[in-house]
């Protein structure tokens, strides 16, 4: 069995490198890192954990793989955070 992969402990800005170099003004930037942000607190851990690869750029099936779950698991995980930024 693979290792569970725990959530990086990035610093708030460190989601704004996700946007290396872009047109996109700073300060929309700002509001997607604050949404973020709040999702990351209304997430449970598997769904931060989900999140966090999400926005590494892994796909549902690596991220099933890495977390040692199944992939309809992942997709769950996935529209639970869809439901959780709709309450944003």
């Amino acid at each position: 069995m693979r290792p569970r992969h725990k959530a990086s402990s990035r610093s708030p800005s460190a989601d704004l490198a996700l946007f290396p170099s872009t047109d996109i003004p700073h300060e929309t930037l700002v509001e997607i890192q604050d949404l973020l942000r709040a999702l990351k607190t209304m997430a449970t851990p598997q769904e931060r954990n989900v999140l966090e690869l999400l926005l590494s750029g892994s796909s549902p099936e690596d991220i099933a793989t890495r977390l040692s779950i199944r992939r309809s698991t992942v997709d769950v995980h996935c529209f639970n955070l869809r439901q959780k930024y709709a309450q944003l």
